[in-house]
């Protein structure tokens, strides 16, 4: 609740609600309609997701949002067993996000019912990184750490990761973090079209975005422990 009453301080009156299947719900909000939703959860799906279709301008943007799950462990397991610590030595958490992001690719980008859709931006907090990054990580592409971007990499080829081609043009490796103690895990995707439109993208780290820990927890008091992936686009 309360979704329609926050979006609308930014002048946003379109606000769409991915599965609720804990505590984090993945939304989106937006200046322009948003003509579909589809709630991305279920088995196997820890946070759960969304994928929503905007019209900007009379084009047809699918946006798809997820938010994977978080722990080294496999979802079904309570932290601190014998059971979790076996299944975090057999990568379970990786194999859990892995799975999550086959899942909502499945259900929408991959999905036939979409194959005529050409406008996409896949984006989220992943809880994973991209062996794109390796020189930064030097874990080597099979490391568990990359599954889930490598399903994305080596399964949906309709979509490029942004950031990093911005970042990259003229093919310098650079690592745009997208949390406040460094790393990346939190991508945007587009399809070409998208990538074709796309003028800047960045995470910045200053002002309000920078956070405060409260001392007391994991938890940001100020914004989160994570930075905004912005990326702007002008049709072209």
């Amino acid at each position: 609740t309360g979704w329609i009453e926050l979006a609308a301080r930014f002048g946003h009156p379109y606000v769409a609600v991915g599965a609720h299947q804990d505590n984090y719900p993945v939304v989106i909000t937006s200046k322009y309609p948003i003509k579909f939703t589809q709630r991305l959860g279920g088995k196997g799906i820890s946070h759960g997701g969304i994928h929503s279709q905007v019209e900007v301008d009379g084009k047809v943007v699918n946006l798809v949002g997820f938010h994977t799950w978080p722990q080294a462990y496999e979802m079904g397991h309570k932290r601190g067993t014998p059971e979790a610590n076996e299944s975090i030595r057999r990568h379970g958490g990786h194999k859990t996000r892995k799975d999550e992001f086959q899942a909502f690719m499945e259900r929408s980008i991959l999905n036939p019912e979409f194959a005529d859709e050409k406008y996409w931006i896949i984006t989220g907090d992943m809880n994973c990184s991209t062996p794109l990054d390796d020189r930064d990580y030097n874990f080597g592409w099979e490391n568990p750490r990359y599954w889930g971007q490598k399903y994305m990499l080596e399964n949906v080829k309709q979509v490029t990761d942004l950031v990093k081609v911005y970042n990259c043009p003229d093919k310098r490796d650079i690592m745009v973090w997208s949390t406040q103690g460094g790393g990346r895990i939190d991508l945007m995707y587009g399809s070409e079209p998208m990538l074709n439109s796309m003028i800047k993208a960045k995470s910045p780290q200053v002002g309000f975005t920078t956070g405060k820990r409260t001392g007391i927890s994991n938890f940001w008091s100020q914004s989160s422990d994570h930075l905004p992936v912005i990326v702007d686009f002008i049709w072209r």
